[in-house]
């Protein structure tokens, strides 16, 4: 009785652990992309100049351009992962920054006009979490170093602040 009471403990045991092993494997929950509101600055430059400008500065930051059409005024990143203060959830009415399992990407849409091109740019994510904002520290500081890209070397400083030529 003993012996027939080890072996099918024995073999429940091992029964066990093989569905535990193989029910861990599956996949059962995907990511799923979430929109990013866009930001957006004005220059005085061109719409091609400006693009040039962009993709200089999305690789100067370490992005790695995925798609462009300069036609369109359009360059989207691939995916890269977020950072403790690129975005965050918003959990028990306040901002949750850290890290979790989650990618974004920058897409930036150059849009010509007649006295200024406005440049805006926005980072969807991907992410296994729902409810994942943007803090906007990946767009903002992608303007300020187009900003820089663009500016001529020719300037005059005040104490207003600086204009370019």
């Amino acid at each position: 009785m003993k012996k027939i009471a080890i072996v099918i403990l024995t073999g429940l045991t091992g029964l066990g652990c093989l569905f535990s092993l193989t029910g861990c494997t599956k996949e059962l929950v995907y990511g799923k992309d979430h929109e990013s509101p866009p930001i957006s600055k004005n220059f005085r430059q061109g719409s091609q100049e400006i693009f040039q400008a962009s993709k200089i500065t999305l690789q100067n930051l370490g992005y790695k351009i995925d798609f462009e059409d300069e036609e369109k005024g359009y360059i989207k990143t691939g995916w890269t992962p977020t950072e403790a203060d690129s975005h965050y959830l918003e959990l028990f009415d306040r901002q949750d920054y850290g890290t979790f399992s989650a990618y974004y990407q920058l897409e930036v849409r150059i849009k010509p006009s007649d006295a200024e091109t406005e440049v805006e740019v926005t980072a969807p994510s991907r992410c296994i979490v729902r409810h994942i904002k943007s803090s906007f520290r990946a767009e903002k500081k992608f303007l300020s170093k187009l900003k820089n890209q663009l500016r001529g070397s020719d300037l005059q400083m005040s104490n207003v602040g600086v204009k370019d030529q």
